[in-house]
């Protein structure tokens, strides 16, 4: 007797960490509560940032490319239509090929012409939406799909109300595991670990306020101070410089896949805020001065308003930072250290609520 197939899965997201982390985390668990699907990842090109060589072979990576969308009509839309009706094309003869029983989109422009051709074959359309404000490529998608998957409870932007259900934001693994361990751990104080993130992107603005704090410290400041930078590949090499020059205790790196080894070391983050960043800071019970990105809709200032409105945060828009302002949010954060934040873990469910609610609706 031939044996049928198994079942399969496509997901579709961006490129950005934003995007493609919570994709994985969900890919990743709903492989393990259901081993006999195999699960495809669209991508708009190539994934040379992240490492992809410890995920499952059951989850397979192709790429589609996408092109963005113009900013302004010329003649170089023309040739972005052409390009787009070749990513449709090849979105569609995939999805024929793979028979997948769902597509699940996690958003970004790249993500659209998966979204577009399942609609079109009849496959069941499922979303998740990682912000607070809703992108447009969900936005637009919402109303293809049978349902949208929301990370916080209020998430603005989706019109049709009625197909909105909030999961929760899917955190790996190693993220759970890790803040579990670290919550369970004892912090014995002496030296203060800083964690300075700027997204998957890396951020300027920040990498050199802080920079500006760590030059002028004394040494008997940086004695008692410990930082762990993630720079962004533009300013790797000059910010690693200026380490070395003024003598702060630091790990730096360009990029890293490994957040959880870096959050159990920390005792306050500074950071941009994408969705990710503020469940990651809620599951770890970290103290943290947020720097929204600030265009995109706003949508990362929104994130960040999530948690200073529960008084687990300070934000300090991009257009009000300055490094003194910075300084002395930062230190009276570092001497309050030892008071108890009264945050709650929420991500433990999170991949489970959202594998119940795709099987659910297929």
């Amino acid at each position: 007797m031939k044996e049928l197939p198994a079942d399969s899965m496509v997901i579709t997201t961006g490129m950005t960490g934003g995007h493609f982390f919570p994709a994985l985390s969900f890919a990743e668990s709903y492989s393990a509560s259901h081993p006999d699907c195999e699960i495809h990842f669209i991508l708009p090109r190539e994934n040379k940032r992240f490492d992809l060589s410890r995920i499952s072979q059951k989850i397979r990576f192709h790429q589609i490319p996408v092109d963005p969308f113009p900013r302004a009509f010329s003649l170089k839309a023309l040739t972005f239509l052409i390009h787009y009706a070749r990513s449709l094309n090849m979105s569609r003869k995939f999805l024929i090929s793979a028979n997948p029983k769902v597509l699940v989109s996690f958003g970004s422009y790249g993500s659209f012409p998966g979204v577009l051709s399942a609609w079109f074959l009849g496959i069941p359309v499922i979303l998740h939406e990682q912000n607070r404000i809703a992108g447009w490529a969900n936005r637009l998608a919402s109303f293809l799909a049978k349902a949208t998957a929301v990370s916080f409870p209020d998430t603005a932007g989706i019109l049709l109300k009625h197909k909105v259900r909030c999961v929760g934001y899917p955190l790996r693994k190693e993220i759970l595991e890790t803040a579990a361990r670290k919550s369970a751990a004892e912090k014995k104080r002496g030296v203060s670990t800083i964690l300075v993130l700027g997204g998957s992107q890396g951020a300027q603005v920040i990498n050199q306020a802080v920079l500006a704090i760590f030059d002028k410290l004394s040494v008997e400041e940086k004695q008692k101070l410990a930082v762990i930078h993630i720079t962004g590949e533009a300013q790797f090499s000059e910010v690693l410089e200026r380490y070395r020059a003024n003598g702060m205790k630091h790990q730096t790196f360009a990029f890293s896949d490994e957040m959880h080894c870096w959050y159990e070391q920390a005792d306050v983050v500074i950071s941009r805020s994408g969705a990710g960043t503020v469940f990651e800071l809620i599951e770890f019970n970290l103290p943290s001065i947020l720097i929204p990105y600030p265009f995109a809709h706003s949508h990362q200032l929104r994130n960040a308003k999530y948690l200073e409105e529960k008084r687990k945060a300070v934000v300090l828009e991009q257009r009000e930072l300055t490094a003194d302002k910075l300084q002395k949010v930062l230190f009276e954060m570092i001497h309050h250290l030892g008071e108890k934040l009264e945050m709650t873990r929420t991500a433990q469910n999170s991949n489970q609520n959202f594998i119940q609610l795709v099987d659910q609706l297929i």
